[in-house]
Formats: structure tokens, sequence, C-alpha cells
């Protein structure tokens, strides 16, 4: 027999599946079953704060549109504290914010509370991260290609600069 709290956190992932999923079908009347009605939201892209009414907005208008969002169930932990519990996370998102295209990898808060027998995600936060700075147990890199790019322009000219300088000397000879 399923204990109550894990019955609760059993009912808190279906709701946050349910949020994503209503978020990749571009659902506007199943996020507003979701989503309690002083939602708010911190968006992952700009920091910004968006009530409820203003996230249903973009999905309903196609202004803001989800074309993939992979969670990282491993990653998934879920706290309890009645009537509220909290979910954190990690995801990959790829999106559409006003026609451009938009892949965020975040980590995220979810915060959900039990109104009325049913639990309602009340407030949501992405944190954008980066991907790993190592690879293969390399030290991650120091510094960008543009960087890289300058370095070796750098060092070509003064390769060039050396050997026009030993040509000269050769020459004198």
């Amino acid at each position: 027999m399923e204990s109550a709290p894990d019955i609760d956190t059993r009912e808190v992932v279906a709701c946050d599946e349910a949020f994503f999923t209503a978020l990749l079908a571009a659902d506007p009347d199943l996020l507003g079953t979701i989503l309690a009605d002083d939602f708010l939201i911190v968006d992952v892209l700009s920091g910004q704060v968006a009530r409820r009414e203003e996230l249903l907005g973009a999905i309903r208008s196609g202004q803001l549109r989800f074309t993939e969002v992979t969670r990282y169930t491993e990653e998934r932990s879920v706290r309890l504290r009645a009537p509220a519990a909290v979910v954190t996370g990690r995801t990959r998102m790829v999106l559409y914010y006003r026609g451009n295209e938009v892949t965020a990898h975040s980590r995220y808060t979810h915060v959900h509370t039990r109104e009325n027998g049913r639990w309602r995600l009340m407030s949501a936060q992405g944190t954008p991260i980066r991907a790993p700075g190592m690879s293969a147990g390399r030290a991650p890199l120091f510094c960008d290609t543009a960087l890289a790019g300058r370095i070796e322009r750098a060092e070509v000219q003064l390769i060039a600069q050396s050997s026009e300088a030993a040509r000269r000397r050769a020459a004198a000879k």
C-alpha cells in the first residue's frame, strides 16, 4: 500500500509532467487547469516575471511555442511540505519566441500547491546553465574561438616577420 507522501509525490510529478506536456502541445486550456490563479514564472531567457495570463496569452497567440522539452528525470527531486511541494530538475528546451528559435539548457524550480484536493503549479523559475566546460578529462577552456583566432593570427604574423628577418640577415651576409 502506498503512503500518503508517496501518493502526493506521484501526483506532484504528474502535475509537473502535465505542465511540460501542455507547453509542447501549445494547449492554453490544459495549461490553464494546471496553473494556479496567482501563478508567476521567472523567464529562463530574460529573467523577467510573467503572470499566468501573460504566459497563457503568449501560448495562445503563438508568440511562444515549444518544439522540444527534454527532462532529465534522474536529476528531478520532489520535496513535500504540506500543502506545498517543490520540484527541481534540469531541462533542455527548444522554443520559438517571437519567431526566433532558442535552445535553453536550464535548471528549474517549480512550486506546487494543493488546491481543492489537487496539485497546481503556482511558481516556476528557470535558471540558464551552460554545458560543462570539461570533456574527456581535459581542463575547461579559458577562451572562446574568437580569442583563439586572434592568438593564431598573432603567431602567424610573428612567424612571418621572423622568417623575413632571417631571410634579410642571410641575404646581407
